[in-house]
């Protein structure tokens, strides 16, 4: 998607554009415990701040607020079904599994299956069926990766093909089968550990909630904390304060807040500069931070403002000399891109990004 990016030098004003390019992650500092953006679903009812949700329903976490986001019941779940898996995705909709039987406009929808929402419409996006999973197979957690595929776990042992999938193990779909993607062992869980829910990381970093206290790394685990695995180091990433007993069965990261195009810079009075874009491309898009660099060094610049409190247009001084200036998308965990350089790659982020990560994925 076309993606434009103003560099205003202060003596001869100019525009230049790129395009949007591929993944990079860029991680900085971390982001503190609590301070992020979370959609998930309890396993059972409980009270977060000062609202009672179910478990077919999901619940955005943002700083520590929470809010409904998903209203099972209202949109044709059974009372009794619970969300056993979640994936957002950039465009609004959003992927889900249950563990009980459900039908919607003529369609029946399994436990075996992956299901996608998108507007009021239902429609099935993975049919367990064909790949081989068996009639009584539960799919208790599921995400898109980066490249468009989608990954799963089981909730009890699932042999499919010639691969058996212990519950703690993530599985991908690749082309008409069910393939390894994280092997639980390798990573030292025990055998009777269980994913209850996950995410991953565009740089392979999992995000994990177990369905029970889970020992791993030197570190336990309860059941409502989310649990950061970058490969090597296990470390706590989440603790939402769920009512006591109550465990995610359900997580989803947001998806990317995509990319700002249209960016204008005006002179108002004195060196005032008005800067206003395009609202992004994303459905998972919060806010906008503005950056200000030194030409010719493109690589130069560091944030003016981390918010503008999600408004397309921002007013700033700028400091002296020849300056250049790019503006982000943002949602509560992610960034977006910076743009592309002349050679076409993803700009670099610069000094002190505003996210610690980015999250680059085709807009809608």
């Amino acid at each position: 998607m076309p993606h434009s990016t103003t560099f205003f030098l202060r003596t001869s004003p100019h525009r230049r554009g790129g395009t949007c390019a591929a993944l990079v992650l860029f991680a900085f500092f971390a982001v503190p415990t609590g301070a992020v953006e979370l959609t998930l679903t309890p396993d059972e009812p409980t009270d977060l701040s000062g609202l009672t949700f179910l478990a077919s329903q999901t619940v955005l976490d943002l700083n520590g607020v929470h809010t409904l986001r998903f209203d099972g019941p209202a949109a044709g779940l059974p009372d009794s079904a619970s969300i056993t898996g979640i994936a957002l995705l950039e465009d609004g909709a959003f992927l889900f599994s249950v563990d009980t039987p459900f039908e919607a406009g003529g369609t029946t929808y399994l436990p075996r299956d992956v299901i996608r929402r998108s507007g009021s419409a239902y429609s099935l996006e993975l049919d367990g069926a064909p790949l081989g999973v068996p009639l009584s197979a539960q799919i208790d957690a599921v995400a898109r990766l980066a490249d468009g595929r989608l990954a799963l776990s089981f909730d009890v042992p699932e042999t499919v093909g010639a691969v058996t999938f212990l519950p703690a193990d993530i599985a991908v779909v690749d082309g008409g089968t069910l393939a390894p993607l994280f092997d639980a062992a390798g990573a030292g869980l025990a055998p009777e550990a269980n994913v209850a829910a996950f995410d991953r990381g565009d740089d392979g970093t999992f995000y994990f909630a177990f369905d029970t206290p889970t020992t791993v790394g030197g570190q336990t685990f309860a059941p409502d904390q989310v649990a950061r695995y970058d490969g090597g180091v296990w470390s706590l990433w989440y603790d939402g304060g769920l009512t006591p007993g109550t465990r995610l069965s359900g997580l989803s990261l947001p998806g990317s807040p995509g990319n700002v195009t249209g960016l204008k810079v005006a002179r108002g009075a004195g060196d005032v500069l008005d800067l206003t874009w395009d609202p992004s491309c994303s459905t998972e898009t919060d806010d906008f931070a503005v950056y200000e660099g030194a030409i010719p060094d493109f690589t130069t610049h560091t944030p003016v403002t981390c918010t503008t409190g999600g408004s397309a247009s921002e007013t700033i001084i700028p400091a002296g000399g020849s300056r250049f200036f790019l503006v982000t998308a943002l949602n509560g965990t992610f960034e977006g891109s910076f743009g592309a350089a002349s050679s076409g790659a993803e700009r670099s982020v610069g000094s002190n990004p505003c996210r610690s990560e980015q999250r680059l994925r085709a807009c809608p």
